[in-house]
C-alpha cells in the first residue's frame, strides 16, 4: 500500500532529484546526438586537405627513392655469402625501406580514398540510435513534468487494490493466502535490500567515482567511505629494531602537510609477517592518532616517533660531549680554567642528549664538546636536568634510543 501510494504521490508532484536526473539524461542524449550527427557529417568532406595530400605524395615518393637505393646496395652484396654481416645488414635496411613505402602508399590511398559502405552504414545507425534515446529521455522528462491521465488512473487502480488487499488481510485470510502474502513480502524485502547500499559501518564518504546518469557495470566502485573518528597510520619498522617496539608505547606524530603541530598516538599492532626488499627485513607496525582533527585527511604523509624507553630525573650531557676511550667513556669538564677528564657511566641516547652518571658531576658543570674533526673546542654547555628524559626511537632512516 505504501509504495503504490508514493507511486501515485511521485506521479502527481515528482521530487527535485527525479527532474534533475530527468533533465541531465536529455543534456546528455543532446550531446550524444550531436556527436553522432558530426561524425555522419565528416563523412562528406574530404580526408584530408591538398596540403596534407601533397606531403603524403612527396613522403611515398621519397619513400620509392630509398626503396631503389637499399636495392642497389643489397645489389652490390649478391656474390657475398649469405652468414656476412654486411649483406644480412643490407637485406635487413631494404625490408625496412620496402615497409616504409607501403605504410606511405596506404596512407596517401586512405586520404585519396571515401568512406566504405560498412562506415557509412555503422555512422548512420549511431545517428539513429542517439535520435531515439534524445526521443526516450525527452519523454521521460515531459512524463515527470505532466504525467498522463492513464498513468495516474494505473497507479490510483495500484492503489486502490493495495487498499483492498490490507482491509482484506484485516477481515481474516486463508492459509494459502497468508503464504502467498509472505511470499511477496519476502520477495519485496529482498527487492529492497538489493536496492539500498548500506556500510558495513558509520563513516564520512571520502571519494566519489561515478556521476547522475552514468552507465554502470556489476563491481564498479561507486564512491569511497572512511571511518574519520580513528586513525592509524601504518609503518615500516626493521627487523633490529621491531624487538623494542610494544603495543600501548606512546608515539608522536607530524604531517608534511601540517606545520608547527606535533600530534601523540599509541602503537595498537605490531605485525607478524615481515616484508624484505634488496636485504632489508621490515614488520608492519600500526599507530593510532589519539587527538585527530579535521586537518588531517586519509593518505597524508606522516613522521612517526615511537617513545621505546623513559628514564626520569637523570643527569644528561649533549652526545658530542661524550669521549670513548680504552673501556671508559669520559666527559670533559671545565674547571677554573683547565680542562678535566671525568670518567662516566652512560645510560640511554637520544638524537641529541646522552644520559650520563658520575659522583663527580653535578648539574650545572660545563663540558667541552667535540668539535666536527674530532679535536676539543673551546664552546661549552651547560649539564641540565630535564626532569623526564625521554628517549625516543625515530623509525624513519635511523632508530635511536638504545643503550650505547
Amino acid at each position: 500500500l505504501d509504495k503504490a501510494k508514493k507511486t501515485l504521490e511521485n506521479l502527481l508532484n515528482p521530487t527535485g532529484s527525479a527532474l534533475a536526473a530527468a533533465e541531465l539524461a536529455v543534456v546528455t542524449a543532446l550531446e550524444s546526438l550531436d556527436d553522432a550527427q558530426n561524425a555522419v557529417d565528416a563523412l562528406n568532406y574530404p580526408r584530408a586537405n591538398e596540403g596534407t595530400i601533397a606531403s603524403a605524395q612527396a613522403n611515398y615518393l621519397l619513400a620509392l627513392d630509398k626503396v631503389d637505393k637499399m636495392q642497389g646496395i643489397y645489389d652490390h652484396t649478391e656474390g657475398d655469402p649469405n652468414a656476412d654481416t654486411g649483406k644480412a645488414l643490407a637485406l635487413s635496411n631494404l625490408q625496412n625501406a620496402k615497409n616504409d613505402a607501403s605504410r606511405s602508399l596506404a596512407t596517401l590511398n586512405w586520404y585519396l580514398g571515401e568512406p566504405t559502405e560498412d562506415e557509412v552504414a555503422t555512422k548512420n545507425i549511431e545517428l539513429h540510435l542517439a535520435q531515439s534515446q534524445l526521443t526516450d529521455a525527452q519523454e521521460a522528462l515531459e512524463a515527470l513534468k505532466n504525467p498522463g491521465d492513464e498513468d495516474i488512473v494505473l497507479a490510483q487502480a495500484a492503489v486502490d487494490e493495495a487498499e483492498e488487499a490490507l482491509e482484506t488481510a484485516r477481515n481474516g485470510a486463508t492459509e494459502s493466502e497468508l503464504i502467498l502474502a509472505q511470499v511477496r513480502l519476502t520477495t519485496a524485502e529482498a527487492a529492497l535490500a538489493q536496492a539500498v547500499l548500506t556500510a558495513p559501518f558509520a563513516g564520512t564518504i571520502t571519494e566519489i567515482d561515478v556521476r547522475p546518469g552514468d552507465i554502470v557495470s556489476g563491481g564498479r566502485s561507486a564512491f569511497r567511505i572512511d571511518d574519520l573518528s580513528k586513525l592509524y597510520i601504518d609503518l615500516q619498522v626493521s627487523e633490529v629494531d621491531v624487538l623494542q617496539v610494544k603495543t600501548g608505547q606512546e608515539a608522536e606524530i607530524v604531517f608534511d602537510a601540517i606545520d608547527g603541530k606535533t600530534y601523540t598516538g599509541k602503537v595498537t599492532k605490531i605485525g607478524m609477517v615481515a616484508s624484505g626488499s634488496q636485504g632489508v627485513v621490515n614488520y608492519p607496525v600500526t599507530v593510532q592518532l589519539l587527538d585527530p582533527d579535521e586537518s588531517i585527511l586519509p593518505g597524508m604523509t606522516a613522521s612517526v616517533t615511537i617513545v621505546v624507553e623513559v628514564h626520569e630525573d637523570v643527569m644528561v650531557v649533549p652526545s658530542s660531549a661524550v669521549r670513548t676511550g680504552v673501556g671508559q667513556r669520559t666527559v670533559t669538564v671545565m674547571f677554573e680554567g683547565e680542562q678535566i677528564s671525568v670518567p662516566v657511566t652512560t645510560g640511554l641516547t637520544s638524537d641529541s642528549m646522552t644520559e650520563v652518571s658520575s659522583e663527580q658531576l653535578r648539574e650545572g658543570d660545563s663540558v667541552v664538546l667535540n668539535g666536527t674533526t674530532g679535536t676539543t673546542t673551546s664552546s661549552s654547555q651547560n649539564i641540565g636536568m630535564p626532569g623526564p628524559m625521554i628517549i625516543q626511537g625515530d623509525f624513519g632512516e635511523r632508530f635511536e634510543g638504545v643503550m650505547p
